[in-house]
C-alpha cells in the first residue's frame, strides 16, 4: 500500500488514462504490480500480537483510484489516496531489501505519461510519496473462521 499525492501541473485540465505502480527486482527488472480492486472492505490481522482478530482498516485519504476514475483534474488540482497493489507471484526480489524501489507511472488521455522512482528511505519534499508498507508477507490457506472479527472503532 502506498499514500500518494498527484498534483495536475499542466495548465489546462486532464483525464488520467493509467496510474500503476513498478518495483524494482534481480538483474535491474521493474515489474509492474497489479492494483487491487478497492470497493470491497479490507479486513487485516496481527498474527504476532493477536492472533485471535481480524479488524476492519480505513484509509483517512481513501483510495486514490476512486477518485481519479473517470474525473477531469483542473490544473493544480491535488488528489491524495491510497494505492492498494499486489507483487506478481513470480518476482524476484533484490537481495539488499533496503534497496527495494517503486515507480510511479502516470499516463492522461493526451497520451502525455510521467515516470517518476519513489523515495522509499524518507519523505519526498515534493509530497508524492508519504507513506509506504513493504513489510506484508501473505499467508496463504488460512481459515478464517478461527478468528474473531473486532468491528472498527471497538477495542
Amino acid at each position: 500500500m502506498v499514500e500518494l499525492t498527484l498534483t495536475n501541473v499542466k495548465p489546462t485540465p486532464i483525464v488520467l488514462s493509467n496510474l500503476s505502480l513498478e518495483i524494482l527486482g534481480a538483474h535491474g527488472t521493474w515489474w509492474p504490480l497489479t492494483n487491487l480492486p478497492t470497493r470491497l472492505p479490507i479486513w487485516q490481522t496481527d498474527r504476532i500480537k493477536s492472533p485471535t482478530s481480524i479488524s476492519l482498516t480505513t484509509l483517512p485519504e481513501g483510495f486514490i483510484l476512486d477518485k481519479i476514475g473517470n474525473a477531469e483534474l483542473p490544473s493544480q488540482r491535488v488528489v491524495r489516496g491510497w494505492l492498494l497493489c499486489q507483487v506478481p507471484q513470480e518476482f524476484t526480489p533484490l537481495r539488499d531489501f533496503m534497496s527495494t524501489q517503486l515507480r510511479l507511472r502516470v499516463r492522461d488521455t493526451a497520451g502525455d505519461e510521467v515516470v517518476k522512482v519513489l523515495d522509499m528511505t524518507a519523505s519526498d519534499p515534493k509530497g508524492n510519496l508519504l507513506y509506504t508498507v513493504m513489510s506484508v508477507r501473505p499467508v496463504y490457506n488460512e481459515d478464517l473462521r478461527k478468528y474473531k472479527i473486532i468491528p472498527y472503532g471497538a477495542d
